[in-house]
């Protein structure tokens, strides 16, 4: 599917949940051979955004494969982009694969495998990310094409990550780029304990 916009372009997966109380979600998505041009966001992967787990069991699988996002003013996310704001309790199981995704953004681009992390709280959080073949470039913001997880803050948790990240490109003139390899950024951590990744 294309998507060609003015504004924002979507021809791929945007998945939000705002609260999972007490119960199982599971979450499968899979994008592939899409295409997104914007000038803001453009979104051709999969995206999903959770916000507060509270004693719940969460699954969620993604695959992105050869997609192509483009963005002037805003993000392109070809990949895979993962986000939970709070976690209470729960148990977290995520897999993500990203292949042959190509992005450009002019404020960020993902053609590889994000995870972001608010908030760990009495809670189990496991990544399994593989990413591969994927080209991501950037002018003011970070360019990822492997795999990058970053976490605020964890309390009585454990977070476990497993990434393959080969034959990736990533470029940016002012951010970050993430290429080939796996970057763990947790501010607060009692117990974080793995991440193997090359």
């Amino acid at each position: 599917k294309n998507s060609l916009s003015g504004g924002d372009a979507l021809s791929g997966i945007s998945t939000a949940v705002d609260y999972v109380v007490g119960s199982n979600l599971q979450l499968v998505n899979k994008a592939e051979n899409n295409y997104a041009i914007a000038k803001d966001v453009a979104l051709s992967g999969v995206n999903t955004d959770l916000g507060l787990l509270e004693n719940s069991v969460v699954d969620v699988t993604t695959r992105s494969n050869r997609n192509s996002a483009g963005s002037n003013n805003g993000i392109a996310v070809s990949g895979s982009s993962i986000g939970i704001d709070y976690s209470s309790k729960s148990d977290t199981n995520i897999e993500a694969v990203s292949k042959y995704n190509e992005a450009y953004g002019g404020y960020g681009a993902n053609a590889g495998v994000t995870v972001g992390v608010g908030t760990l709280s009495q809670s189990a959080l496991s990544i399994d990310a593989t990413t591969k073949y994927n080209s991501a470039s950037s002018i003011y913001s970070d360019a990822i094409a492997g795999v990058d997880v970053a976490g605020y803050q964890l309390e009585d948790s454990t977070l476990v990550v497993v990434a393959d990240s080969q034959s990736n490109y990533a470029y940016s003139y002012l951010g970050d780029a993430i290429a080939g390899k796996l970057c763990v950024d947790l501010q607060f951590g009692q117990e974080v304990v793995s991440g193997i990744g090359s």
